[in-house]
């Protein structure tokens, strides 16, 4: 550990190993109540098991790693915002922000998608698990009954939103920024929480789309100092697509679109990319200017962990 928190190494250690404790106990869940045959699951209750392992390991696992360590947790998991005004003005624009954020991460996938086919051997093989991952998605997420969509939106949207942003930008990103040697490193810590982030959800084909979102939280996360921001976007962004399949998903094309990534022409991955990003850029810019009026100034030196 440096200055009270878990250097880069260790925090990557520590959350690996959160993420093989959520898969552990969502699989052993599973097939004690269901067996190992998938033809005997019930894709609702395999989602609500998979919602209380992904909260009891992710959320739990963070929290209790970051106390465990005496670290700071209200610094960690920034829940003293910077604004004192009334914060309405910035949650009104992460609407717009998740829909420009998912418009970019749609054209970088495109043109990563055109990148990997110069191996067509490589790209053949991460078509497949993508194509798997996407139908086992399809399975867990398109409901019929607006049991079922509360449901989906707890499991789908709530259960992660909290969870995932306790973890990556809360631990993760809070740890990889206070344990530098020589001042914060809030760019780095953004940068690696967002990758950790795009790995962990085990969609080779969709990877650039998931570190755009996990660089948007990372960035609404600093400039707010407020987690619960970055939990609703993160909401919204799993939200709509809930919403989208529940409302439309009988359009099997709208469906395919709403899962994975759309492979473009290059020439309009581009122009996506690129009018795209100028919005990401624009809103992200606002959201700070409209926080940091009450911010405290920047420390020049990573603050220690608060031992009590």
């Amino acid at each position: 550990m440096r200055n009270g928190y878990f250097t880069i190494p260790l925090t990557l250690v520590i959350v690996i190993g959160i993420m093989i404790m959520f898969q552990i106990l969502g699989g052993l869940g599973v097939v004690s109540i269901y067996g190992i045959s998938d033809e005997n699951w019930d894709s609702q209750g395999v989602l609500l098991i998979n919602s209380i392992a992904q909260f009891l390991a992710m959320g739990g696992g963070a929290w209790l790693a970051v106390a465990g360590a005496r670290q700071n947790v209200s610094s960690v998991f920034r829940l003293d915002p910077y604004y004192s005004q009334s914060s309405v003005p910035i949650y009104i624009l992460l609407l717009p922000l998740i829909f420009l954020s998912q418009l970019l991460g749609g054209g970088l996938a495109s043109l990563w998608s055109h990148l990997l086919q110069l191996s067509p051997s490589l790209f053949e093989v991460l078509k497949k698990a993508q194509d798997l991952m996407d139908t086992s998605m399809k399975d867990l997420v398109l409901v019929d009954t607006p049991a079922q969509l509360v449901l989906a939106l707890i499991s789908i949207a709530v259960v992660p939103a909290v969870c995932e942003e306790l973890c990556y930008r809360g631990f993760v990103l809070g740890n990889i920024e206070r344990s530098g040697s020589n001042g914060r490193r809030t760019g780095i810590a953004i940068v690696i929480s967002s990758v950790v982030f795009g790995i962990a959800h085990l969609s080779p084909l969709n990877l650039p789309a998931i570190i755009v979102l996990g660089l948007v939280f990372g960035t609404l996360i600093v400039r707010t100092n407020d987690i619960r921001v970055t939990m609703t976007a993160h909401f919204i962004n799993n939200g709509i697509i809930v919403l989208a399949l529940y409302f439309l998903g009988k359009e099997e094309e709208l469906t395919e679109s709403l899962l994975s990534a759309e492979v473009l022409p290059i020439p309009e991955s581009l122009l996506l990319t690129g009018v795209s990003a100028v919005g990401v850029y624009g809103i992200l810019s606002i959201i700070g200017k409209l926080a940091m009026k009450n911010a405290p100034p920047s420390p020049s030196e990573p603050d220690s962990a608060t031992h009590e």
